[in-house]
């Protein structure tokens, strides 16, 4: 079985809900991590890495250590007009997990190998994408770094440099697809197609050919998840929305029974900028 692709993760909300630096001692125990299936000879590696005994809990260190990490690889940028938080988070997280997460899950395209990472690398971008994603523990963190937020990301960043483009995108994308008459289990049935197929369908004048793919973990484009995504969804072809990569971001929010609090998230994130 095929499990499905995470090109992008949370994006945003991975950004915001993981980068959190300025944290409260009270609240520390309750930021999960679901490092599952963590080697137990690497568990030290990680436990050093971190500077904790424990990588169940995190702790006040173990999560600014993670926080400083997160906006040091996704949030800084070389170009002086945006930040590529998309492409960032793939090069920097996605595909630099170790060989010991599944191949279901890990990159396995074309680009795999394109770049060298080193065992810190993959070890931090591990511990970045195995964070907890229950709706409790994304809801614990934002309310952890809140306060701070405007001092991890300036008004400036956020207005001037894409972040708000994000967000809002990601906001005006689920407004469109809550319109749509029992999304949720749509959104699924979706999210359990892209999962278990082992090909794609592409276009070839007006007919389309089934393609099987060579490389099982990331045979989908987003182009390709969105098509499967739209067709369940009832988009028409050509409509805008057919092409948005908020759709899988939506379909994932979804499976992980986390969309709610993230709409929730995304929401508040805009509303303590907009009111700067």
């Amino acid at each position: 079985m095929k499990r499905i692709i995470k090109p992008y993760t949370i994006v945003i909300v991975a950004i915001l809900t993981t980068a959190f630096c300025h944290t409260s001692k009270n609240l520390q125990k309750h930021i999960k991590s679901n490092y599952f299936d963590l080697p137990s000879e690497r568990l030290i590696d990680l436990q050093n890495k971190l500077l904790t005994d424990s990588v169940a809990v995190l702790s006040n260190q173990s999560t600014a250590l993670l926080g400083n990490y997160l906006s040091q690889k996704v949030l800084e940028t070389p170009d002086s007009n945006s930040i590529d938080i998309r492409g960032n988070y793939f090069w920097n997280i996605y595909n630099a997990l170790p060989s010991f997460v599944s191949a279901n899950e890990r990159h396995t395209g074309y680009n795999q190998g394109a770049r060298d990472y080193s065992d810190n690398e993959q070890l931090m971008a591990y511990a970045i994408y195995r964070i907890d994603r229950s709706p409790e523990n994304l809801r614990r963190i934002f309310e952890i770094f809140k306060p701070s937020l405007t001092q991890l990301v300036s008004s400036n960043t956020y207005n001037d440099m894409g972040v708000r483009q994000y967000v809002v995108k990601a906001i005006s994308s689920y407004e469109e697809i809550s319109q749509i008459s029992n999304f949720k289990t749509l959104l699924q049935n979706a999210y359990t197609q892209v999962d278990t197929t082992t090909g794609s369908f592409a276009w070839e004048g007006t007919q389309q050919s089934f393609r099987k793919f060579e490389n099982s973990a990331y045979g989908f484009s987003v182009d390709e998840v969105n098509q499967i995504i739209a067709k369940h969804l009832e988009l028409e072809r050509y409509s805008d929305m057919a092409y948005s990569p908020w759709l899988s971001f939506w379909m994932r929010r979804n499976h992980e029974n986390n969309m709610d609090e993230v709409l929730k998230i995304l929401n508040e994130i805009d509303s303590i900028y907009s009111s700067q």
